[in-house]
């Protein structure tokens, strides 16, 4: 169902090129330009390290900053396209092991973890683009539409990218484990140095009393494990991240906006230009005055002047 889910947005994005496409419409080059530049940030921000910051499993992640602005300024095919680039860089934090838990979700189920690091960022950008369209038809003083677009991204990022690991990785050892060190109050004992191999085979050759109280304690948690562990694994710095957004997104989202007065998102094909049909000129040959005839004088008038 999930991939199925992906499945149509990505054929009805090609569906939407391919019919601007036969309208004989030019691609925007302004609006090419600056997507590029949103996507020089985003790789900045990952070199430089400013783009997220560790804090256990999870990272605190900025890079949602400029998704936002990108999706407000050029609109939802921005959008999309900036959050696939930033799942290509945490996909690539999966496989080389940067990332504690995602890297070990890889070795679970490759093709999950694909949908979990670039599916969802990619959904997040283009609903952040598509959402601000509508806060932007009901915020007429377009104050406020710009601020809550801010806060939108990194909120869809929290809900999507925890959600989905909820359904898809919740059972696996790893997560039981951090659920139950969570919930009990105790520290996670499968965090060590080597996060592809020593973590995963800590979580198979575990004390099988150890394991046996986890099952035992996450089986009575019921329908309120899912939510503890979502809760007590984003807490604090979800919160920090939400206020970023919401202040510094939507504070450079409207100054831009306002510098530019651009307060429409730039289409990515350019209108398509009217046929004007040419215009005649007046003739270059002037038609020449008829010359006057010569009158016939009478019959006497002629006998007399001979």
């Amino acid at each position: 169902m999930i991939a199925g889910f992906f499945k149509g947005l990505i054929v009805s994005l090609g569906r939407l090129f391919k019919t601007e496409r036969a309208k004989n419409k030019q691609i925007n080059t302004r609006y090419i330009t600056e997507l590029g530049l949103f996507i020089g940030v985003i790789l900045l921000m990952k070199l430089t390290g400013l783009s997220s910051i560790p804090v256990g499993p999870l990272v605190m992640t900025f890079t949602m900053i400029p998704i936002a602005v990108g999706a407000m300024l050029l609109g939802p095919l921005a959008g999309t396209i900036l959050g696939l680039f930033y799942g290509l860089l945490s996909l690539y934090d999966a496989i080389t092991g940067k990332s504690l838990m995602t890297g070990l979700f890889f070795q679970y189920s490759p093709f999950l973890t694909v949908l979990l690091c670039v599916g969802t960022r990619t959904l997040v950008g283009y609903l952040t683009g598509l959402l601000f369209r509508l806060f932007q038809k009901l915020d007429r003083r377009r104050i406020w539409s710009y601020f809550a677009g801010g806060l939108l991204a990194p909120m869809l990022n929290t809900f999507f990218f925890m959600g989905f690991i909820v359904l898809a990785f919740y059972r696996t050892d790893y997560i039981q484990s951090r659920v139950f060190a969570l919930t009990k109050g105790v520290p996670a004992p499968l965090v060590i140095e080597d996060p592809l191999h020593g973590v995963y085979e800590a979580i198979r050759q575990w004390i099988p009393a150890l394991k046996e109280s986890i099952r035992i304690h996450n089986a009575s948690l019921g329908s309120k494990g899912p939510l503890l562990f979502v809760l007590l694994t984003v807490g604090f710095q979800g919160l920090i991240e939400w206020a970023t957004g919401l202040l510094i997104g939507g504070s450079v989202a409207k100054g831009v906006a306002v510098a530019l007065k651009r307060y429409e998102p730039i289409p990515f094909f350019k209108p398509a230009r009217p046929k004007t049909e040419a215009v005649e000129g007046p003739k270059a040959e002037t038609e020449l005055p008829e010359e006057p005839k010569e009158t016939e004088l009478p019959e006497e008038s002629k006998q007399k002047e001979e």
